[in-house]
């Protein structure tokens, strides 16, 4: 079972090269921009796309977790709930300041 899911996590730790995970955090830029589409009375694209964000960012976190080689399962679970934590409390900022 151990090697099993080495196997998954050495997999999924090398999803990404080392330039592929450099180039994912510019990515998740995409939160300045849907911060601005609010600021211009585009609340339902700043939203979307902040919402879409999301996926990059749990994404960057469950690889980097298992590059690190935590467990894939754990990995993925903790890379999911750190996101879900961060992009809930960010769009509860959002929306208080921009009043949606």
């Amino acid at each position: 079972m151990k090697q099993w899911g080495d196997q998954y996590t050495t997999k999924l730790g090398t999803q990404a090269t080392q330039k592929a995970h450099r180039v994912m955090p510019w990515l998740m830029l995409g939160i300045l921009i849907s911060i601005i589409l609010m600021a211009v009375n585009q609340p339902n694209l700043g939203f979307g796309l902040y919402g879409f964000d999301f996926f990059f960012l749990a994404d960057y976190w469950t690889v980097s977790l298992a590059h690190r080689k935590l467990f894939f399962v754990w990995s993925a679970l903790l890379g999911i709930l750190a996101a879900t934590v961060v992009s809930v409390l960010g769009l509860f900022i959002l929306s208080v300041i921009f009043h949606q």
